[in-house]
């Protein structure tokens, strides 16, 4: 090996981690500039009451259940990381097709009435996409700090990448890792349950409807002083007094509950609290799952490709 020849796979991974850094100095300068400026950060809340209820949800999380079990019976007790990615990527796909199904059912409405991905669903996904900059320095600070405590455990991507690298392997990392998982596990954690649990009304909790009657398939957001976009349905409901308690309730319980869904790769748990707090916060702002799917692909892709590229280019630098 020639010591004075550059290999692209080190340049692709050293060009990669720049291009990721100056994405993240500007986003942090815009939005000290816009805090120096007195521009208002994040927007109105779009936070709606669910249309399905108790029973349904239940249903949805045992149907996760059961795509869970049957996942694991058929890949073996034996599997290979390569074995659990394709049963956790099947799983996802078929929850995705089916989770929305059972839902609409459910609720008696149809898939556009259950208005999962929110109003706007490209804006808000785009929306997503640009918070990552904006959190991923304490995401991956606390996960700094957390890996000189406890030492790391491998994800299964990772293993399934540096057993195979191939073409065949990084597309099923990509469409497991960065497609399927933030789109299912979306639609669980926020679509499903925090919002869900976001509904549940307080026992002092007076809200005061206008004065025309929702329909009872009608979606109804509980705390804009606004008008919701032209694609909301009419029947809104102004519920201040204990809104926000009962959201961050509810978006730290689900936080938990995701971490701990993610405990055997520890310490990962700890900075993926602080990002399933984000995600609920853009599930409240944007009324969706859109802008939390956007920012759950796109955390996800950049340590899927920077981990390709560290592999690819400690092995160009290996002798």
């Amino acid at each position: 090996m020639n010591p004075n020849r550059i290999d692209p796979a080190v340049v692709a991974f050293s060009s990669f981690v720049l291009a990721m850094m100056l994405w993240i100095v500007v986003a942090q300068i815009s939005m000290l500039v816009d805090r120096i400026r007195g521009r208002p950060i994040g927007g109105e809340s779009l936070l709606r009451r669910v249309p399905w209820n108790a029973k349904t949800t239940l249903g949805f999380v045992l149907l996760w259940v059961f795509f869970q079990i049957v996942g694991a019976i058929v890949a073996g007790p034996e599997q290979s990381a390569r074995a659990m990615m394709t049963q956790i990527a099947v799983t996802n796909a078929f929850l995705i097709v089916a989770g929305p199904i059972l839902l609409a059912r459910g609720s008696r409405l149809s898939h556009s009435e259950l208005a999962l991905l929110g109003p706007a669903p490209g804006a808000s996904f785009l929306r997503g996409v640009a918070t990552w900059p904006k959190v991923a320095p304490y995401i991956f600070g606390l996960y700094a700090l957390a890996i000189r405590v406890w030492p790391a455990a491998k994800h299964p991507v990772e293993e399934m990448m540096r057993a195979r690298q191939d073409a065949g392997t990084s597309t099923l990392a990509f469409l497991g890792a960065v497609i399927l998982a933030p789109a299912a596990e979306e639609l669980l954690f926020r679509g499903v349950l925090l919002g869900a649990l976001a509904s549940i009304r307080l026992p002092n909790s007076n809200p005061t409807p206008t004065t025309t009657e929702p329909a009872e398939s009608e979606i109804q957001y509980v705390e804009s002083t606004e008008a919701p976009p032209e694609t909301e349905p009419m029947g809104k409901t102004t519920d201040r007094g204990g809104s926000s308690v009962r959201f961050w309730c509810a978006n730290i319980t689900i936080s938990v509950i995701f971490a701990m869904m993610h405990g055997p790769i520890w310490p990962s748990p700890i900075p993926l609290f602080l990002l399933s707090l984000a995600l609920g916060v853009l599930y409240r702002r944007t009324g969706g799952i859109a802008a939390p799917i956007g920012l759950h692909m796109v955390f996800n892709g950049v340590s899927t490709l920077m981990l390709q590229l560290s592999l690819a280019a400690g092995q160009a630098a290996a002798p």
